[in-house]
């Protein structure tokens, strides 16, 4: 066998391997959830039903944007083992915003993230086998999600 061979099969089997794995299958699918369109479809999808609501989750963002074209958002998280993230705004075209998972690091999310219009922001937390979540209203000035 040629190296090039060898190189060209090995190259191949590599990506077989990776593209069949469940996390990479899991990826993928999560992905698509940044295309979905409804709260309660990505709950769903991401198995994010009926979380519970938690004073261990604080959502701080401004009462008022001016511009919902930047809205900083900083969420903390004081929950045992948080091991993921979700962060929506229910009046967006596209209410996931982002999809966190923690490993070892601070539970601390902060973002700039756009909101089309006065939302409110949902923070869902999965923490030892549990989905938890929190809320805070935004009043949006001017929509941040146009064109």
């Amino acid at each position: 066998m040629r190296r090039r061979d060898f190189l060209e099969n090995s190259s191949a089997l590599l990506l077989a391997a990776i593209f069949a794995t469940p996390g990479f299958a899991r990826t993928v699918r999560e992905e698509e959830a940044f295309r979905i369109g409804s709260l309660e479809a990505i709950y769903s999808r991401l198995g994010a039903r009926s979380p519970k609501e938690s004073e261990g989750i604080r959502i701080e963002a401004p009462d008022v944007a001016e511009d919902g074209g930047r809205v900083r958002v900083v969420v903390r998280i004081d929950l045992p083992a948080p091991e993921r993230l979700l962060l929506l705004g229910d009046r967006n075209p596209i209410p996931l915003m982002a999809d966190v998972h923690f490993l070892k690091a601070e539970p601390v999310l902060e973002i700039d993230v756009r909101l089309a219009d006065t939302s409110r922001v949902h923070a869902l937390v999965f923490s030892r086998g549990q989905w938890y979540g929190a809320t805070r209203q935004v009043q949006v000035i001017a929509g941040g999600c146009s064109g």
